[in-house]
């Protein structure tokens, strides 16, 4: 049996990999010449985690991300505790698995290096699809054709898959807006993170309710070294360090956006 597989982000090699675990051929289609660095962080919860884990994969998920301690919701102007959900150890004794933090472009590769070079085809954009009694018939956009047994669409929001299934739908924003900012490793070291954690929380709470960012813990685990490549995620120095107050802060934080944001 062979499997098609139109998309080659997460949902398409994870796919892929998962076909090749059990004996089946699998073929990543995807548009792009190369793989590039794109996004910013992705949460990896306890259900994904385990998946990874059966595909042989969590090491590596643990190489380079990181685990969050917990979900804190705080109150946007005065930064009072609300609610918080232990995550970490006490997640994973719960659920099975702990919730990892990492950096979209370090999953995506881990998952491509999972997938040999055979079973992925790169500068291959799907432009139709048609069917048979035989299988599937996949159309590229330079004209080329592939068949398989099956086909697996996992080519996002402008996919040919769904198109041929369900004809033109309309699409509808989802008016979600978010901004993030990715501060590089190296501008942290030496500021000695770990021990700072305590003095974090005062400085960083009045920042946060200023940002309409989300979670004090979630910016120490993404800040901590140990976090290598996704180390310094949405603030930096600016909330480690005690003679700032929350404007200075703030004032930072948006200078580290606009040098270093990555979309």
């Amino acid at each position: 049996m062979r499997v098609l597989i139109a998309g080659g982000g997460i949902g398409g090699l994870t796919t892929a990999i998962a076909l090749r675990h059990q004996g089946i051929d699998a073929l990543v289609l995807e548009q792009a010449r190369v793989l590039t660095e794109i996004g910013a962080g992705i949460q990896i919860a306890a259900n994904a985690a385990i998946v990874l884990r059966e595909l042989g994969l969590e090491a590596a998920i643990r190489a380079v991300g990181v685990k969050p301690l917990s979900y804190d919701y705080r109150d946007l102007r005065s930064g009072r505790m609300l609610y918080q959900a232990p995550l970490g150890d006490e997640a994973a004794k719960r659920y099975g698995a702990p919730m990892y933090n990492i950096h979209r472009a370090d999953l995506v590769q881990i998952l491509s290096d999972a997938v040999p070079a055979e079973a992925k085809r790169f500068g291959a954009r799907v432009a139709a699809v048609s069917q048979d009694a035989n299988g599937v018939e996949v159309t590229l956009q330079d004209g080329a054709t592939v068949r398989g047994d099956a086909l697996v669409g996992c080519d996002g929001i402008h996919s040919a898959v769904r198109q041929h299934l369900r004809g033109e739908e309309q699409k509808h924003f989802a008016n979600i807006l978010m901004w993030r900012s990715l501060i590089p490793a190296e501008q942290l070291e030496g500021l000695n993170l770990e021990a700072s954690l305590a003095l974090a929380e005062a400085v960083a709470t009045p920042v946060i309710a200023s940002a309409g960012l989300a979670s004090i813990e979630g910016v120490k685990a993404l800040i901590a070294p140990r976090a290598k490549k996704l180390a310094g995620a949405i603030a930096g120095r600016a909330l480690y360090d005690g003679r700032l107050d929350a404007a200075e802060a703030l004032a930072l934080i948006r200078s580290a956006r606009d040098r270093h944001c990555r979309t």
